[in-house]
């Protein structure tokens, strides 16, 4: 059987990329090829935008699909309400059979199971309970700034994860790295952030992004993100990233 598993501490030492696709993305680069950045990226991510019991058969289903035709890992992202606490083991051999060991977890907001845990990091602590070491798990991370937050407060952010079974966390999106940069200083050498950015966003993604997560999204991404990510990749590079996550953001 092929070794799916996601070893942060291999893609941390890489200079390369994962790419979040949706499962109408997926099943378009199985049909008609995969792009030139899907040829390039070291895995890829699924995400999560079902509501019903079908929707979320599907996303597994597909996820599984890319993984086999690829010959690459898959993270599939989970909110904490697709899975209650009595499901967990039923999960676990339902995954196992598709060959799919790579969990994204997120709080979400939506709800497929009305019994299904409540935050994301409760999801992280019964998955990694029930499962040990035979899966990887990611959580996110916010490096925004804010009012009153410091790198300080999101090492314990960070600490709380990983304690709760977290092997890795990717960022929000953000486009000002002093926060993240400040984390890295403070993180063990062993701890993996990956930055997660965007290649390019339409003006409705702009006012989404901007509304509903409270980001400014800098005019120099708009009048050109390529070199905007280019600049804030060097950045990043400078302090020991070297490994990027691209959002879908379809």
């Amino acid at each position: 059987m092929v070794e799916y598993r996601i070893d942060p501490h291999e893609i941390s030492d890489l200079d390369g990329f994962s790419v979040e696709l949706t499962v109408g993305k997926v099943k378009t680069l199985l049909e008609n090829g995969l792009d030139r950045k899907a040829m390039e990226a070291t895995f890829f991510s699924v995400v999560n935008q079902g509501e019903s019991e079908s929707d979320f058969c599907e996303l597994l289903e597909t996820a599984s699909h890319l993984q086999r035709a690829t010959g690459r890992p898959v993270l599939v992202h989970l909110r904490a309400g697709d899975i209650s606490a009595v499901g967990v083991l039923e999960f676990l051999k339902r995954v196992k059979a598709l060959e799919l060991s790579n969990f994204l977890i997120i709080t979400g907001d939506k709800r497929r199971l009305d019994d299904g845990f409540s935050t994301g990091l409760a999801l992280l602590s019964a998955l990694r309970d029930a499962a040990g070491d035979e899966i990887t798990l990611a959580s996110t991370i916010d490096v925004n700034q804010a009012a009153g937050r410091t790198a300080t407060m999101l090492l314990e952010e960070w600490e709380k994860r990983n304690e709760c079974g977290a092997d890795f966390a990717i960022t929000q999106i953000f486009f000002e790295p002093e926060m993240l940069i400040g984390l890295r200083k403070k993180l063990e050498n062993d701890a993996v952030i990956v930055p997660g950015l965007v290649s390019g966003l339409s003006e409705k993604q702009v006012g989404w992004i901007e509304c509903v997560l409270g980001i400014t999204v800098p005019m120099d991404f708009r009048q050109n993100p390529v070199a905007f990510n280019k600049r804030l990749k060097e950045r990043l590079n400078k302090s020991g990233f070297g490994f990027f996550h691209y959002f879908g953001m379809d």
